[in-house]
């Protein structure tokens, strides 16, 4: 279905060009007529009307309105209400609960422009411009032969504008949609957390019927309870995964469950074990929302977090600047209650301060240290800010620091994040591995290294 020429859609008394549209061969004339009556005290009731028949849509929508009364004042009070008075009658007004109107005064114009962005109104005087509603979406369904997602078109309502995904079970996972296809057999799939860039709606055939270990290429076709195996999907979408419950993946042949990754927090100085869980809390959750398990729907079902009890494991003295004492005591503690090897990462937290250091002639705290670079364990100090915790996390996984201008940092810009000492200044001030103060996310190159060699095996799922 094409619209022929520009059309302004007839709501209330609303000022409409002839549009015609061409339907399996017909021209017909959609002429628009008065729907309402011309009541002096009906125009808030009358624009209450036009905006609630825009679309509920991220999409700009404008229409014009023609007032049934000459002369007015229209005004917008509280960014809700819309009061118009109109002399010799009562004032009339409308709340809008749903909408944010813009500060507005309109007097006495023959037109008045209504436009719509999200949910926020506009109005203003005059004939709204050629732009008006030429793509107008009714009800979200389009019919100018272009896909606007931004309008709320997919393709389950866009007459064929928009791309649909195939049967998992095709090669073909993508296709454009029949034009005489029925929309009721469509709908929009969540794909909350997934890859699925292009893919507008499925069909309902296509969803929640995949069993275990049957083929998917996205969860929302799998049955309840299952997910689709595999953190990477081909461009086409298919990638050859299977359904499988949550926290198992599948490995050629079944769905096995997931090796998660232990990071097990060792305390040193704590008196308190309420404190130093909370510690550990924050900063394991911190660590795992900037590393690759944050892709995870349910990173409990990759990674996990073992906190070690102070009454059993508390190291007294922790100075990580006199050698490997402090290194070697948190791995007997982790060894001791977990047995050795048990575990795939030791985290140590130091209760209050680390110690004085003067390097290059400058004199500072120590917040924290890994071993080695890559390394089993890791101490950091819990009077520092949580993103330590993390860059020496990277450190303990292999990364190196990342220069910044004007920052000490030794050893940086070796191994396998050396790119990251490539991108823009800006960003570099951003990476975990810098010693800048704004710190917030792993570099491209360190994060794509921990993504593919040290935690690769432990994303399956994901």
């Amino acid at each position: 279905m094409t619209i022929i020429s520009e059309a302004l859609l007839a709501i209330g008394t609303i000022l409409v060009a002839v549009a015609f549209v061409f339907v399996g061969g017909n021209i017909i004339d959609l002429q628009s007529e008065g729907l309402f009556s011309s009541t002096q005290n009906q125009v808030s009731q009358e624009l209450s009307s036009v905006i609630n028949g825009l679309p509920e849509s991220g999409g700009s929508f404008s229409t014009t309105y023609e007032p049934s009364v000459n002369s007015y004042t229209l005004t917008v009070q509280e960014q809700r209400t819309v009061v118009v008075k109109i002399p010799g009658e009562e004032s009339s007004s409308t709340t809008f609960l749903d909408h944010r109107l813009e500060n507005t005064r309109v007097s006495d114009s023959d037109q008045i422009c209504v436009s719509k962005t999200g949910s926020k109104v506009n109005f203003s005087e005059g004939e709204c411009g050629s732009g008006g509603l030429s793509n107008f979406c009714t009800d979200g369904r389009c019919v100018n032969d272009i896909c606007q997602p931004d309008k709320g078109e997919t393709c389950s309502n866009s007459q064929g504008d928009c791309l649909c995904p195939g049967d998992a079970e095709s090669d073909e996972a993508s296709e454009v949609c029949d034009p005489d296809y029925e929309a009721e057999d469509f709908i929009n799939a969540d794909t909350s957390g997934e890859d699925t860039t292009g893919l507008g709606c499925v069909k309902k055939s296509y969803t929640d019927v995949q069993a275990d270990g049957e083929k998917c290429s996205q969860s929302f076709e799998c049955s309840a309870d299952l997910s689709c195996s595999g953190p990477h999907y081909t461009a086409s979408g298919v990638s050859g995964d299977r359904c499988c419950p949550q926290g198992s993946s599948w490995n050629g042949t079944e769905c096995k469950d997931n090796e998660r990754y232990n990071v097990v927090f060792t305390p040193a100085r704590y008196s308190d074990q309420g404190n130093f869980e909370s510690d550990a809390e924050d900063a394991f959750n911190y660590f795992v929302s900037k590393s690759p398990f944050k892709q995870c729907s349910n990173p409990d079902h990759n990674i996990k977090k073992t906190v070690l009890d102070i009454s059993s494991c508390n190291i007294d003295n922790c100075d990580v600047s006199t050698g490997d004492s402090c290194f070697n005591k948190m791995k007997q503690c982790a060894n001791s209650q977990l047995g050795v090897g048990n575990w795939n990462k030791i985290i140590g937290l130091a209760k209050g301060d680390g110690p004085q250091i003067t390097y290059n002639g400058q004199t500072g705290m120590i917040c924290g240290k890994a071993q080695n670079i890559p390394s089993p364990v890791s101490v950091t100090y819990s009077s520092c800010d949580v993103e330590t915790a993390s860059h020496e996390t990277g450190h303990s996984t292999g990364l190196y620091h990342v220069s910044t201008p004007g920052n000490n940092e030794g050893g940086a810009c070796q191994g396998p994040n050396s790119e990251d000492c490539n991108e823009p200044e800006s960003d570099r001030r951003n990476f975990l591995m810098s010693y800048s103060d704004q710190r917030n996310q792993y570099g491209p190159a360190g994060y794509s290294y921990m993504e593919q060699d040290v935690f690769d095996s432990y994303l399956g799922g994901c």
